[in-house]
């Protein structure tokens, strides 16, 4: 049985730690670079993901980004006052649905290459072996765990 730290002593063995960490890193790094867009990683990513599927329902979405519905719409509600999504009730059904405005159209053209300087960072930081790993850890844990 594992101690929960490492062979240096201050480094945790524990596999979701370690993922956390690098995530919480990770994420500083792209929140910093976007931050001058006036938005969030998760935002920027969020509104991407709106782009790419279109109106979906909050449920579709929740699905897609792999966010509980309560912090999903946490962080909707935030861009529907910025006016970048609007949420609005589906025909005949209980649904809602969220769609890209136009000026969330135009934030993520204005954000986006300041993305793509935290992209560029961050193929600087990682060799390209540790940005196909990271890709394919993520494609693997998604298609194996429920």
């Amino acid at each position: 049985m594992h101690s929960g730290t490492g062979a240096s002593g201050g480094e945790s063995v524990c596999y979701c730690t370690a993922a956390r960490k690098a995530a919480r890193l990770l994420t500083g790094l792209y929140d910093a670079a976007v931050a001058p867009g006036g938005l969030r990683i998760t935002q920027f990513s969020l509104l991407n993901h709106l782009l790419r599927l279109g109106p979906t329902s909050i449920s579709e979405l929740s699905a897609a980004v792999l966010l509980e519905r309560t912090t999903l719409m946490r962080n909707l509600n935030l861009l529907a006052k910025k006016r970048l999504v609007e949420i609005a009730p589906a025909a005949a059904s209980k649904a809602h649905i969220v769609r890209l405005t136009d000026l969330g159209r135009e934030t993520l053209d204005q954000v986006r290459p300041l993305w793509e300087s935290a992209q560029q960072k961050t193929e600087t930081l990682l060799t390209s072996q540790e940005r196909h790993c990271l890709r394919r850890l993520a494609s693997r844990l998604s298609s194996a765990l429920p």
